[in-house]
């Protein structure tokens, strides 16, 4: 094949591949996506854990620290 040959199928393909890029944008769209408001359950209910939580969820630990002088 010529170089203007190439060129042309070369074109052509772009051509092509461009349009059916264009073609599916407009098919499939982000559009039709519902909004909702910024963090509507998508963290469940969270919230700060109040002392009597904490108090049975962890357990107190005595740490013995010793420090040493040079």
């Amino acid at each position: 094949m010529s170089g203007i040959t190439t060129v042309l199928i070369v074109g052509a393909v772009m051509f092509t591949v461009l349009g059916g890029v264009t073609l599916l944008a407009h098919i499939y769209s982000l559009n039709n996506i519902k909004s909702k408001t910024v963090g509507d359950g998508q963290h469940g209910t969270a919230r700060w854990a109040n002392k009597s939580e904490i108090k049975k969820t962890y357990i107190t630990m005595s740490v013995a620290v010793t420090v040493i002088a040079l």
